[in-house]
């Protein structure tokens, strides 16, 4: 008989049980710090820009000097001297000068100001001749305007994204303090389940579940390890189970984890070590009968054997399981809302997630739900997200506005 447990218990239990979990520190180079996780907070150590600058090229003046400028009466000013790129201003600017300032240029001491340069006019002599006025700080991006030194930029936790790389390149920072990659051991079993390069006969059938686990775990930057298919027996599993667990952070098994005869999961994960099973049911569809365990400090997941069940499964609760143990700031997957095409009943008791593809038609995105069963994979290839069906809901209605979670990779472009 299953303990059945709610989607958000399940949630708690994980961070309860693993948001401590250790993983080293180490420095990389900047280039490799994408995708990973900042082990400690990033904080400023200086003003960027570190000068006054142009965001136009144009001229740089001393704002009151241009308050009347104006088509018809544009203000005279002696041109100084041209400010270079990558260069300080040769010199400070006074009363009744201008001199041209190009984008990205420093702003030269005195001047508060610029003056585009489609708004100007050289005859070829002394003077610049100004048709717009300059209010104080136009065209200019001040010192520390885009970071401030001291300014706290990122969190322990945060991954790492391409932005991010640019903001500490910025900053001069070319080796970043980051945890540890999480490994995680993937072991499927099952009598019926045969190597991908094997013909199946009678009623085997390919490995799908390595493979499908071993790419969601890549997608969050988690070296994965597949130690191969198993048969339906506790010790076999067990050998192996011990195995992967002693060489990764987590483990993940696919199949045995229904209350059927050959089912062996749970025993495994609790002859594996101190609490063992934690969970063994959620209240979800599908996935009912998923397993979490902690053996030690270390996460062992027992997935259906189902591919549609194993992928949805473990895109909830796997996904949070790592987030919680990189210590990483918790996304629980985007989700966006999205109007139902069709009637969809639901009265199951619990949570549903309906794989359904995505499309913008004028201004609102619409889910139709893709038709599979659990035991099929062909259909969860063309799934953007989830449809999250809450269990007091009995199902949706045509036109319906429901929360999709969407599919880590999604080829949607929300």
């Amino acid at each position: 008989m299953l303990n059945v447990k709610s989607v958000e218990d399940v949630f708690r239990i994980l961070t309860q049980e693993f948001s401590e979990y250790s993983l080293e520190t180490e420095t990389v180079p900047l280039l490799e710090a994408a995708g990973r996780v900042l082990a400690r907070e990033i904080v400023a150590e200086e003003h960027i820009p570190a000068f006054d600058r142009s965001t136009v090229d144009g001229y740089a003046v001393i704002s009151r000097d241009t308050s009347a400028a104006c088509e018809a009466n544009p203000a005279q000013l002696l041109k100084g001297p041209p400010v270079e790129m990558g260069s300080r201003p040769a010199m400070n600017l006074t009363p009744g000068m201008a001199c041209y300032i190009p984008t990205g240029g420093q702003l030269p001491p005195g001047a508060d100001g610029v003056v585009m340069v489609e708004q100007s006019d050289d005859y070829g002599d002394e003077y610049i001749y100004l048709r717009a006025a300059a209010a104080p700080g136009a065209h200019i991006i001040f010192a520390g305007d885009d970071m401030k030194k001291g300014e706290l930029l990122f969190r322990c936790g945060k991954q790492i994204r391409p932005a991010d790389l640019g903001v500490l390149a910025a900053l001069g920072v070319d080796r970043v303090p980051v945890k540890r990659t999480l490994k995680a051991g993937i072991v499927v079993t099952g009598d019926e389940i045969v190597p991908i390069d094997q013909l199946p006969t009678g009623s085997q059938v390919r490995d799908i579940n390595s493979y499908v686990l071993y790419g969601l775990l890549k997608a969050y930057h988690v070296e994965a390890v597949m130690y191969g298919i198993i048969g339906d027996s506790c010790e076999a599993i067990e050998t192996i189970a011990r195995k992967a667990l002693k060489e990764n952070d987590l483990l993940l098994i696919s199949g045995g984890s229904s209350a059927g005869e050959k089912d062996e999961t749970a025993k495994v994960i609790d002859r594996l070590g101190k609490p063992g099973v934690l969970v063994h049911g959620i209240a979800v569809k599908p996935g009912k009968p998923t397993i979490i365990g902690r053996c030690g400090a270390k996460a062992v997941l027992g997935l259906p054997g189902h591919p549609a069940s194993a992928l949805t499964i473990a895109t909830i609760f796997v996904t949070a399981l790592l987030e919680a143990m990189m210590g990483r700031e918790r996304t629980r997957n985007l989700r966006l809302r999205a109007r139902i095409r069709e009637n969809y009943p639901s009265n199951s008791g619990r949570e549903e997630y309906v794989p359904a593809a995505l499309c913008r038609d004028k201004h609102e995105v619409w889910a139709d739900v893709l038709p599979g069963t659990s035991g099929q994979i062909g259909f969860m290839s063309r799934a953007d997200g989830y449809i999250h069906i809450r269990r007091e809901q009995e199902g949706l209605m045509q036109g319906d506005c429901a929360e999709v979670l969407l599919a880590p990779g999604a080829g949607y472009d929300v």
